[in-house]
């Protein structure tokens, strides 16, 4: 009887294996099958391959058994660093592909061998192994470029800039958000492949925005940066403080009397109470001239006012002029009577143009 014993990294399977047994007289050995040990080759990651520490790898490598189906091998992952790692069986993929896999990210920063054993149902061992080195993940890095405490009009438009960075991954793939500390998210557009974030916004509400920028790379580690302060002021008369300053409706009150426009109310005194850009609208004008009668003049110095007119609404007409002939009609609107002996218009002569 011949005996074959291998030492093998599988404590619970027996290292002893019987290849052949003839001890009776006459009897001729067996023919002996060649049982060759399984075979593999890595597939995924190259070797000397750059992981990042706690981002998950996948280990493949195509597996074959001269006797024995992929699904009958046992697997046994193991890194010099780490220990064993998993030991999942191998899979047959189809069309004639047999694979052993593990994915992990548990890995601890260093160079690592990580070896994938077979051994086949005969205790046939056979193993390849590849090189990685695992590095810790450098954080994003992210500058915002504007704003950077401007002050805005509401409404006007907002231009938001960053440059973005990172040392471990496609910095399009970036994740990126803009927050405002009175909006709320403002934007997570994506950024360019130079690394540009960028956006627009005219929906900025009035107020002092305390704005923020998370960066957010593929394992979770994020950079945050904060701009300055950005004011946006644009008081209206509406009765609150639209800009936040703590004042309502300031810079709207065109007469002075406390009352912001928008609130006072029209008063006839030759002032746009209201700001409306008219003056003692609503008021009357009796004698048509453009100026309401609570601020026209009736002026006995200003000759043009003595036209038969109450102009300043008083129910008078003319006051204050002369009636040199005291019928009632001053003198300017007067006309001479011929025949009575009196300057009837004012004007010196008496009966004048008369026959």
């Amino acid at each position: 009887m011949e005996l074959r014993f291998e030492h093998m990294p599988f404590p619970w399977l027996c290292p002893l294996v019987i290849i052949s047994a003839c001890t009776l007289p006459g009897c001729a050995p067996e023919a002996m099958v060649m049982d060759d040990a399984p075979q593999a080759s890595f597939q995924e990651p190259a070797e000397g391959a750059q992981l990042i520490y706690g981002q998950v790898t996948t280990f493949r490598a195509t597996v074959s058994d001269d006797l024995s189906p992929a699904g009958s091998l046992d697997a046994l992952w193991e890194s010099d660093l780490d220990g064993v790692l998993a030991s999942d069986p191998p899979y047959d993929a189809g069309e004639g592909a047999s694979y052993a896999a593990m994915s992990t990210g548990r890995l601890s920063p260093g160079q690592h061998l990580v070896t994938l054993s077979l051994m086949d149902p005969a205790g046939n061992i056979g193993s390849v192994s590849v090189s990685v080195t695992v590095t810790r993940n450098h954080e994003p890095q992210a500058s915002i470029t504007s704003p950077l405490g401007e002050t805005f009009d509401l409404g006007q438009e907002v231009d938001f800039q960053a440059s973005v960075s990172d040392e471990d991954q496609d910095v399009s793939e970036l994740q990126v958000r803009w927050y405002s500390s009175i909006d709320g998210l403002l934007d997570s557009s994506p950024p360019t492949g130079s690394g540009l974030a960028s956006f627009s916004s005219t929906g900025l509400s009035a107020g002092e925005h305390q704005v923020t920028l998370l960066v957010t790379d593929d394992l979770g580690d994020v950079a945050v940066q904060n701009s300055g302060v950005v004011v946006l002021v644009s008081e209206s008369c509406n009765g609150s403080d639209d800009d936040g300053d703590g004042y309502v409706d300031e810079g709207f009150d065109v007469d002075g009397d406390g009352l912001p426009d928008c609130q006072d109310a029209e008063t006839c005194d030759g002032v746009d109470n209201d700001g409306d850009g008219y003056v003692d609208e609503g008021f009357e004008d009796a004698d048509g001239d453009g100026i309401m009668d609570c601020v026209d003049q009736e002026d006995p110095d200003e000759p043009a006012d003595c036209d038969g007119l109450d102009n300043d609404g008083d129910g008078q007409t003319d006051e204050g002029f002369q009636d040199a002939d005291g019928d009632g009609l001053k003198d300017c609107v007067d006309q001479e009577t011929c025949g009575d002996l009196v300057d009837n218009d004012g004007d010196g002569l008496v009966d004048e143009d008369c026959p």
